[in-house]
């Protein structure tokens, strides 16, 4: 391994040591607000948001009904892809905060990964 090579290693971890202890802590000012954003709307309507955040995609499944947007939003602190494995959508790389919105016109199952990191998986079931 090269130095620069462990250097990256050593700081990638300490970083994602930080953001657990945050976590823990309740570190952030949303008070767990972003987890809302994913839950059913006040009107019984799916919910539309997808958190990319340590390195998973939440919720995992996400069911909308056909015509629903959905807004992906990455809460980490490296860049992430959302890519549809059938390449129907790809939102290119989302720095941290960055956002990428499409619409779910026909129902199917849609599956994505994120093309940086692809153990990084979801899916979007659309009725």
């Amino acid at each position: 391994m090269t130095p620069t090579t462990n250097l990256r290693r050593r700081l990638a971890a300490a970083l994602l040591v930080a953001t657990a202890l945050l976590g823990a802590c309740g570190g952030g000012d949303d008070g767990g607000e972003a987890a809302e954003d994913a839950s059913p709307a006040a009107d019984g309507t799916a919910g539309d948001a997808v958190r990319i955040a340590d390195f998973n995609f939440s919720p995992a499944t996400l069911e909308v009904e056909a015509g629903t947007t959905v807004t992906f939003t990455n809460e980490d602190g490296f860049a992430h892809t959302a890519t549809a494995k059938d390449k129907s959508f790809d939102s290119g790389n989302l720095e941290q905060d960055a956002t990428f919105e499409h619409t779910f016109d026909t129902p199917g199952t849609y599956e994505y990964l994120c093309a940086i990191h692809n153990s990084m998986t979801g899916s979007v079931v659309v009725s």
